[in-house]
């Protein structure tokens, strides 16, 4: 049995968000069953479709904007969900356009006006529902996927990353120490990067050897004008993601923990030669 999903949205702004054919292809995945969302020339009263499906749906989908946020329908319809335990996820071109309760929760930023690739754009969502639902899946397909297959889905997800607020570079370096791919600020050099990656993980390796604390999971490092996480995927890659100094740490380790193991879990299925 898959998922329910209901997409909450001010009715204006169903042009701009492109509600129905966002719908329409989400109920294409297999782990989705059904999406609902009221229109204006529904015949049924919002009050009562509200009432007959937000209950029988898993997931909530919030499309933030000013006029959603002065919608009383909008705000019963999250008040419902949040009330319920949904899994809210909301969905904003502006941050400051989420209701105060639902701004902690881990969203998607889109903006239709500066989106070049809509069924990219969906694709992200699927995953993070996906991940926001606790539904074990495979990033690539069951089917034999090929190396092609795999690495197109690993750069979906670091596209993901450098696009959250604060996040200026994701690189995927491999055990010989050369970049298998990036997503870097013009200001940073691939070589170095690569570099300063291999290094800081073979000095947080051996320390975790002598202080006996296992085997190297992640590392962390802070300076003053910025600072990055550097993780091993499986046996041959190391994943590094830098971070401005506009960031705290404190979204980094709630937030963006969840969408980085994502990235990990995913990565660590691939050997690259």
């Amino acid at each position: 049995m898959g998922l329910n999903i209901f997409l909450s949205y001010a009715s204006k702004d169903a042009p701009y968000f492109k509600i129905p054919l966002i719908a329409e292809k989400l109920k294409q995945y297999p782990e989705i069953d059904e999406t609902f969302y009221w229109h204006d020339d529904a015949k049924e009263d919002i009050i009562k479709y509200m009432n007959e499906t937000i209950n029988k749906c898993e997931v909530f989908i919030l499309f933030c904007s000013p006029r959603a946020l002065e919608s009383e329908p909008v705000q019963m319809e999250w008040g419902v969900a949040l009330k319920n335990k949904k899994v809210i996820v909301p969905i904003f071109f502006n941050e400051a356009h989420i209701p105060t309760l639902l701004s902690t929760l881990i969203g998607l930023h889109y903006d239709p006006y500066y989106c070049e690739d809509l069924d990219e754009k969906i694709k992200e969502l699927y995953f993070l529902i996906l991940k926001r639902s606790d539904i074990k899946r495979t990033i690539v397909s069951e089917k034999a996927p090929s190396d092609e297959t795999q690495f197109g889905n690993i750069r979906l997800i670091m596209k993901m990353l450098i696009n959250l607020e604060g996040i200026s570079g994701v690189a995927l370096i491999n055990s010989v120490g050369s970049i298998v791919s990036s997503m870097l600020e013009k200001d940073f050099n691939e070589a170095k990067v690569a570099a300063i990656g291999a290094t800081v993980l073979s000095v947080s390796e051996r320390t975790c050897v002598e202080l006996g604390h296992g085997e190297f999971n992640l590392s962390f490092i802070q300076g003053e004008d910025g600072r990055c996480l550097l993780s091993r995927i499986g046996t041959e890659n190391i994943i590094l993601i830098i971070f401005n100094d506009f960031i705290s740490n404190e979204k980094i380790f709630t937030q963006y923990i969840e969408i980085f193991n994502l990235l990990r879990e995913s990565i660590s299925k691939v050997t690259f030669e």
